[in-house]
């Protein structure tokens, strides 16, 4: 089941790449989305990389207090407790 939408998030994040670009708030969603879940797989530095990955965008794109940002910052957080 996780293999499926593992393939499918990570062919919409290249068409999204590909349309929209690598810092579109849409491509970082999907970035986001992918790496909650990696993390329930407990794939935790691949989780970790893309969350970095999309907080980086997101801060540069949207702001520090956006709350997409904000819910980046949360993930990568819990991420980090969990080492």
């Amino acid at each position: 089941k996780f293999q499926a939408v593992d393939e499918l998030y990570r062919q919409s994040i290249k068409r999204s790449e590909e349309q929209l670009g690598p810092t579109h708030p849409s491509t970082l969603t999907l970035l986001s989305r992918l790496a909650v879940m990696l993390q329930e797989q407990g794939k935790s530095a691949e989780a970790e990389f893309l969350q970095r990955q999309a907080l980086r965008g997101r801060e540069k794109v949207l702001g520090p207090s956006h709350p997409e940002t904000l819910v980046s910052s949360s993930h990568l957080g819990y991420l980090c407790c969990l080492r």
